[in-house]
Protein backbone atom coordinates (compact mmCIF):
# COMPACT_ATOMS: atom_id res chain seq x y z
CA UNK A 1 0.00 0.00 0.00
CA UNK A 2 1.53 3.37 -0.97
CA UNK A 3 1.85 6.44 1.21
CA UNK A 4 1.00 9.85 -0.27
CA UNK A 5 2.91 12.57 1.55
CA UNK A 6 1.94 16.23 1.75
CA UNK A 7 4.60 16.88 4.37
CA UNK A 8 6.98 19.78 3.69
CA UNK A 9 10.39 18.86 2.32
CA UNK A 10 12.47 21.25 4.39
CA UNK A 11 15.02 23.13 2.32
CA UNK A 12 13.22 22.53 -0.98
CA UNK A 13 10.08 24.08 -2.47
CA UNK A 14 8.54 21.06 -4.20
CA UNK A 15 5.52 22.66 -5.91
CA UNK A 16 7.64 24.74 -8.31
CA UNK A 17 11.23 24.73 -9.55
CA UNK A 18 13.39 25.90 -6.66
CA UNK A 19 16.25 27.53 -8.52
CA UNK A 20 17.68 28.98 -5.31
CA UNK A 21 18.02 25.55 -3.67
CA UNK A 22 19.48 24.11 -6.90
CA UNK A 23 22.20 26.77 -7.19
CA UNK A 24 22.96 26.62 -3.48
CA UNK A 25 23.65 22.89 -3.93
CA UNK A 26 26.00 23.62 -6.86
CA UNK A 27 23.80 22.44 -9.75
CA UNK A 28 22.76 24.12 -13.00
CA UNK A 29 20.40 21.44 -14.33
CA UNK A 30 17.19 21.09 -12.32
CA UNK A 31 16.49 17.47 -13.24
CA UNK A 32 20.02 16.48 -12.29
CA UNK A 33 19.58 18.29 -8.98
CA UNK A 34 16.29 16.47 -8.26
CA UNK A 35 17.78 13.13 -9.32
CA UNK A 36 20.73 13.49 -6.96
CA UNK A 37 18.60 14.65 -4.06
CA UNK A 38 15.84 12.04 -4.32
CA UNK A 39 18.23 9.20 -5.11
CA UNK A 40 19.64 9.77 -1.63
CA UNK A 41 16.11 9.80 -0.18
CA UNK A 42 15.19 6.62 -2.05
CA UNK A 43 18.35 4.86 -0.85
CA UNK A 44 17.38 5.70 2.73
CA UNK A 45 13.79 4.54 2.07
CA UNK A 46 14.95 1.16 0.78
CA UNK A 47 17.41 0.65 3.61
CA UNK A 48 14.70 1.56 6.13
CA UNK A 49 12.06 -0.58 4.35
CA UNK A 50 9.62 2.28 3.84
CA UNK A 51 6.31 1.67 2.16
CA UNK A 52 6.21 3.05 -1.42
CA UNK A 53 5.91 6.85 -1.25
CA UNK A 54 4.21 9.17 -3.74
CA UNK A 55 5.62 12.65 -3.15
CA UNK A 56 2.99 15.33 -3.74
CA UNK A 57 4.38 18.20 -5.84
CA UNK A 58 1.25 20.23 -6.60
CA UNK A 59 -2.21 21.17 -5.35
CA UNK A 60 -4.80 22.23 -7.96
CA UNK A 61 -2.66 24.86 -9.72
CA UNK A 62 -4.35 27.31 -12.11
CA UNK A 63 -3.25 30.19 -14.35
CA UNK A 64 0.45 31.01 -14.21
CA UNK A 65 0.89 28.58 -11.33
CA UNK A 66 -0.32 25.78 -13.62
CA UNK A 67 2.42 26.57 -16.15
CA UNK A 68 5.03 26.63 -13.39
CA UNK A 69 3.69 23.33 -12.05
CA UNK A 70 3.97 21.70 -15.48
CA UNK A 71 7.60 22.79 -15.85
CA UNK A 72 8.33 21.46 -12.38
CA UNK A 73 6.59 18.11 -12.92
CA UNK A 74 8.32 17.58 -16.26
CA UNK A 75 11.70 18.19 -14.62
CA UNK A 76 10.90 15.59 -11.94
CA UNK A 77 9.77 13.14 -14.63
CA UNK A 78 13.01 13.62 -16.59
CA UNK A 79 14.88 12.87 -13.37
CA UNK A 80 12.86 9.70 -12.76
CA UNK A 81 11.14 8.53 -15.97
CA UNK A 82 9.71 5.40 -14.33
CA UNK A 83 10.46 5.72 -10.61
CA UNK A 84 10.97 5.02 -7.82
CA UNK A 85 10.71 7.51 -6.27
CA UNK A 86 7.24 8.42 -7.50
CA UNK A 87 5.65 11.85 -7.80
CA UNK A 88 2.01 12.89 -7.86
CA UNK A 89 -0.04 16.09 -7.59
CA UNK A 90 -3.61 16.93 -6.67
CA UNK A 91 -5.33 18.19 -9.82
CA UNK A 92 -8.65 18.07 -11.66
CA UNK A 93 -8.98 16.75 -15.18
CA UNK A 94 -12.24 17.25 -17.05
CA UNK A 95 -10.78 17.57 -20.58
CA UNK A 96 -8.76 15.26 -22.82
CA UNK A 97 -6.22 17.95 -23.80
CA UNK A 98 -4.85 21.28 -22.61
CA UNK A 99 -2.47 22.24 -19.82
CA UNK A 100 -4.09 20.17 -17.07
CA UNK A 101 -3.79 17.12 -19.30
CA UNK A 102 -0.13 17.93 -19.92
CA UNK A 103 0.46 18.15 -16.17
CA UNK A 104 -1.37 14.85 -15.60
CA UNK A 105 0.87 13.09 -18.14
CA UNK A 106 4.03 14.51 -16.56
CA UNK A 107 3.25 12.88 -13.19
CA UNK A 108 3.85 9.23 -12.36
CA UNK A 109 0.26 9.24 -11.09
CA UNK A 110 -2.16 12.14 -11.49
CA UNK A 111 -4.20 12.39 -8.27
CA UNK A 112 -7.57 13.55 -9.62
CA UNK A 113 -10.47 15.24 -7.90
CA UNK A 114 -12.84 16.22 -10.74
CA UNK A 115 -12.55 13.67 -13.53
CA UNK A 116 -14.59 12.11 -16.31
CA UNK A 117 -14.57 8.76 -18.02
CA UNK A 118 -13.21 10.39 -21.18
CA UNK A 119 -10.40 12.25 -19.40
CA UNK A 120 -9.31 9.15 -17.47
CA UNK A 121 -9.46 6.95 -20.56
CA UNK A 122 -7.47 9.46 -22.62
CA UNK A 123 -4.83 9.79 -19.90
CA UNK A 124 -4.40 6.01 -19.71
CA UNK A 125 -4.28 5.73 -23.51
CA UNK A 126 -1.37 8.21 -23.49
CA UNK A 127 0.48 6.09 -20.93
CA UNK A 128 -0.54 8.08 -17.85
CA UNK A 129 -1.85 6.73 -14.55
CA UNK A 130 -4.41 8.15 -12.16
CA UNK A 131 -5.68 8.14 -8.59
CA UNK A 132 -8.72 9.69 -6.92
CA UNK A 133 -8.76 12.17 -4.03
CA UNK A 134 -11.47 13.94 -2.06
CA UNK A 135 -15.22 13.32 -1.96
CA UNK A 136 -15.10 10.74 0.81
CA UNK A 137 -18.36 8.78 0.90
CA UNK A 138 -19.56 5.21 1.14
CA UNK A 139 -20.21 5.28 -2.60
CA UNK A 140 -16.76 6.55 -3.63
CA UNK A 141 -14.96 4.19 -1.22
CA UNK A 142 -17.04 1.19 -2.24
CA UNK A 143 -18.81 0.33 -5.49
CA UNK A 144 -17.45 3.38 -7.33
CA UNK A 145 -13.90 2.62 -6.25
CA UNK A 146 -14.28 -1.01 -7.31
CA UNK A 147 -15.21 0.03 -10.85
CA UNK A 148 -12.46 2.65 -10.92
CA UNK A 149 -9.86 0.01 -10.00
CA UNK A 150 -11.13 -2.93 -12.04
CA UNK A 151 -12.14 -1.14 -15.24
CA UNK A 152 -10.01 2.02 -15.19
CA UNK A 153 -6.82 0.99 -13.36
CA UNK A 154 -7.02 3.47 -10.47
CA UNK A 155 -3.75 3.31 -8.49
CA UNK A 156 -4.79 4.64 -5.07
CA UNK A 157 -7.54 6.49 -3.19
CA UNK A 158 -6.98 9.48 -0.91
CA UNK A 159 -9.34 11.44 1.31
CA UNK A 160 -8.77 14.30 3.76
CA UNK A 161 -7.68 13.89 6.57
CA UNK A 162 -6.42 11.39 9.11
CA UNK A 163 -6.37 14.05 11.81
CA UNK A 164 -6.38 17.81 11.32
CA UNK A 165 -7.93 18.97 14.58
CA UNK A 166 -7.05 22.56 15.41
CA UNK A 167 -9.29 23.05 18.43
CA UNK A 168 -12.49 21.39 19.64
CA UNK A 169 -13.34 18.72 17.02
CA UNK A 170 -17.03 18.85 17.96
CA UNK A 171 -17.38 22.60 17.54
CA UNK A 172 -16.82 23.52 13.86
CA UNK A 173 -16.27 27.23 14.48
CA UNK A 174 -13.18 26.35 16.53
CA UNK A 175 -11.58 23.97 14.03
CA UNK A 176 -10.22 23.52 10.55
CA UNK A 177 -12.02 20.95 8.39
CA UNK A 178 -12.95 18.92 11.47
CA UNK A 179 -15.72 17.12 9.59
CA UNK A 180 -13.15 15.61 7.24
CA UNK A 181 -11.07 13.92 9.95
CA UNK A 182 -10.96 10.13 10.08
CA UNK A 183 -10.17 10.09 13.79
CA UNK A 184 -9.94 12.60 16.60
CA UNK A 185 -7.52 12.29 19.49
CA UNK A 186 -8.72 12.48 23.09
CA UNK A 187 -6.77 14.25 25.89
CA UNK A 188 -5.36 10.88 27.05
CA UNK A 189 -4.23 9.88 23.56
CA UNK A 190 -7.07 7.57 22.52
CA UNK A 191 -8.29 7.68 18.92
CA UNK A 192 -12.01 8.31 18.42
CA UNK A 193 -13.24 7.42 14.90
CA UNK A 194 -15.27 10.18 13.29
CA UNK A 195 -18.72 9.75 11.75
CA UNK A 196 -17.12 10.19 8.34
CA UNK A 197 -14.85 7.23 8.98
CA UNK A 198 -17.51 4.93 10.45
CA UNK A 199 -20.38 5.85 8.18
CA UNK A 200 -18.61 6.43 4.88
CA UNK A 201 -15.03 5.18 4.62
CA UNK A 202 -15.36 1.99 6.66
CA UNK A 203 -18.74 1.02 5.22
CA UNK A 204 -17.49 1.83 1.73
CA UNK A 205 -14.35 -0.24 2.02
CA UNK A 206 -16.48 -3.10 3.37
CA UNK A 207 -18.62 -2.87 0.22
CA UNK A 208 -15.39 -3.02 -1.79
CA UNK A 209 -14.19 -6.08 0.14
CA UNK A 210 -17.49 -7.86 -0.46
CA UNK A 211 -17.17 -7.27 -4.21
CA UNK A 212 -13.52 -8.30 -4.20
CA UNK A 213 -14.32 -11.52 -2.31
CA UNK A 214 -17.18 -12.40 -4.64
CA UNK A 215 -15.07 -11.75 -7.73
CA UNK A 216 -12.25 -13.93 -6.38
CA UNK A 217 -14.56 -16.83 -5.56
CA UNK A 218 -16.23 -16.60 -8.97
CA UNK A 219 -12.83 -16.92 -10.63
CA UNK A 220 -11.78 -19.82 -8.39
CA UNK A 221 -15.00 -21.71 -9.16
CA UNK A 222 -15.36 -20.61 -12.76
CA UNK A 223 -17.92 -22.55 -14.78
CA UNK A 224 -20.37 -23.44 -12.02
CA UNK A 225 -23.81 -21.76 -12.15
CA UNK A 226 -23.24 -19.79 -8.93
CA UNK A 227 -20.02 -18.31 -10.37
CA UNK A 228 -21.80 -17.16 -13.51
CA UNK A 229 -24.55 -15.60 -11.38
CA UNK A 230 -21.93 -13.80 -9.29
CA UNK A 231 -20.17 -12.40 -12.34
CA UNK A 232 -23.49 -11.18 -13.75
CA UNK A 233 -24.42 -9.56 -10.43
CA UNK A 234 -21.19 -7.53 -10.43
CA UNK A 235 -21.31 -6.74 -14.15
CA UNK A 236 -24.92 -5.56 -14.00
CA UNK A 237 -24.30 -3.14 -11.12
CA UNK A 238 -21.12 -1.69 -12.64
CA UNK A 239 -22.92 -1.08 -15.93
CA UNK A 240 -25.43 1.25 -14.23
CA UNK A 241 -23.01 4.16 -13.83
CA UNK A 242 -20.01 5.85 -15.41
CA UNK A 243 -16.79 7.16 -13.91
CA UNK A 244 -17.11 10.87 -13.10
CA UNK A 245 -18.15 12.84 -10.03
CA UNK A 246 -20.30 15.61 -11.47
CA UNK A 247 -23.57 16.10 -9.64
CA UNK A 248 -23.26 12.96 -7.52
CA UNK A 249 -25.72 11.25 -9.89
CA UNK A 250 -24.49 7.85 -8.80
CA UNK A 251 -25.25 8.11 -5.08
CA UNK A 252 -27.57 5.40 -3.75
CA UNK A 253 -29.86 5.49 -0.70
CA UNK A 254 -29.29 3.37 2.39
CA UNK A 255 -31.81 0.70 1.37
CA UNK A 256 -30.05 0.27 -1.96
CA UNK A 257 -26.70 -0.17 -0.21
CA UNK A 258 -28.19 -2.71 2.22
CA UNK A 259 -30.04 -4.76 -0.39
CA UNK A 260 -27.06 -4.90 -2.76
CA UNK A 261 -24.65 -5.95 0.00
CA UNK A 262 -27.12 -8.67 1.03
CA UNK A 263 -27.22 -9.99 -2.53
CA UNK A 264 -23.41 -10.07 -2.61
CA UNK A 265 -23.28 -11.90 0.74
CA UNK A 266 -25.82 -14.47 -0.43
CA UNK A 267 -23.81 -15.02 -3.61
CA UNK A 268 -20.62 -15.47 -1.57
CA UNK A 269 -22.35 -18.09 0.61
CA UNK A 270 -23.44 -20.03 -2.48
CA UNK A 271 -19.85 -20.16 -3.74
CA UNK A 272 -18.54 -21.23 -0.32
CA UNK A 273 -20.78 -24.28 -0.07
Amino acid sequence: MPVVTYCPFFGLRTYYRDETAMKKAGFNDYSEFIRTLFNAVQKHAEESKWLPVYWNIGDEPIGEDLKRSIENAEAYRRAFPEGPPYFTAAISLSKTDGEHFRLAKALHVANLNVHTEDSVSSLRKDGGQWAFYGNGSRWTYGIYMYKAVKEFGMKFRLSWHWNIVAGDPYYPLDCREDDYCWCNSSPNGDLIPSLLFERDIREGTDDYRYLQTLSRLAKEKSGVPAAKEAEMLIKTRLSTFSIGQSGQQTMRNLEDFKSFRLRIAESIEKLNR
